[in-house]
């Protein structure tokens, strides 16, 4: 079973995310944070498998978190689960270690389950 942490400040996209992981047989939800700074704080205290990382946050972003959860959690999956959709956005996030880069609004929630669960 994939322990999974959900990080987005966007609290409903947040529930929906928690809620699918929370039904799927193969994934258990761990954490769920709205900020990167929770995020490198529970990735420490869960040592989740997988993590749905948001870019755009308050405090510190997906992208300088990035690096940290990689360096916390090195054989996670993390998927970038983001609104930017720009190639230069995707290549950053793939460069500091993001494992998949999901654009929000172009991905059926049931795609972005099979992303976290197939790594």
């Amino acid at each position: 079973m994939k322990r999974v942490q959900v990080v987005d400040d966007n609290a409903a996209l947040r529930a929906v995310a928690c809620a699918h992981i929370d039904v799927a047989d193969h994934m258990q939800l761990v954490a769920e944070v709205g900020d990167a700074v929770q995020a490198v704080t529970a990735a420490r205290l869960h040592r989740p498998d997988a993590i749905l990382l948001d870019l755009e946050m308050p405090h510190m972003d997906g992208f300088e978190a990035l690096p940290l959860l990689a360096q916390i959690v090195p054989d996670a999956t993390i998927v970038v689960y983001t609104s930017l959709d720009t190639p230069e956005a995707r290549m950053r996030a793939e460069g500091l270690g993001a494992c998949a880069y999901v654009v929000k609004g172009q991905t059926r929630v049931v795609e972005l389950m099979e992303v976290l669960r197939g790594g």
